[in-house]
């Protein structure tokens, strides 16, 4: 339950992110992001499900340390670079590109990158096809999402972030 409320209060804070905005524009569209937290929300419950009631699953030849990994290394990654953004929006500083620190210098979305890691260690823990169709749901949602502030993010700070978009990769480094 722990596990549900802080994923759920850390996205509801993540999804007025631009990169780090002042009150002179308004936030990225949410849809994509509503239903990536969705997505992530049905992951958590079919997690519990399995664990508490036995939900029936597919046969997988995946070592469970794996998944675990994925949602920890996934879980890490989205918290650690949150606290970047926080640090970023600290006070009353006026609007600026967070561009650098963490996976920023090579990621222009790196706590998204870490949703993707958990929802892909979720789904393992859980081989339902319930699961797989939620991590692929919830992963293309955050990368639709990340596109969004992407166009966003290019109107809001113009020439700084064409620069970093083209030294950075979406989710990925170079990609």
């Amino acid at each position: 339950m722990l596990t549900i409320t802080l994923y759920l209060l850390l996205n509801r804070q993540r999804g007025r992110w631009l990169a780090v905005t002042s009150d002179r524009t308004e936030p990225a569209p949410r849809l994509w992001w509503r239903i990536k937290v969705g997505a992530g929300a049905a992951l958590i419950a079919l997690l519990c499900a399995h664990y508490l009631m036995g939900l029936p699953q597919v046969a997988l030849d995946i070592p469970r340390w794996l998944a675990q990994a994925l949602v920890l290394t996934g879980g890490t990654t989205t918290l650690l670079h949150h606290r970047i953004v926080a640090k970023a929006c600290a006070g009353d500083q006026p609007a600026r590109l967070v561009d650098n620190g963490g996976l920023y210098g090579w990621v222009r979305h790196p706590m998204y990158l870490g949703d993707c890691l958990l929802y892909a260690g979720m789904g393992l823990l859980v081989p339902h096809p319930l699961s797989a169709l939620l991590v692929a749901v919830g992963c293309t949602a955050l990368v639709l999402q990340a596109r969004a502030e992407d166009d966003h993010m290019a109107t809001l700070f113009g020439e700084p972030f064409r620069r970093w978009q083209q030294r950075s990769g979406l989710l990925l480094p170079g990609l």
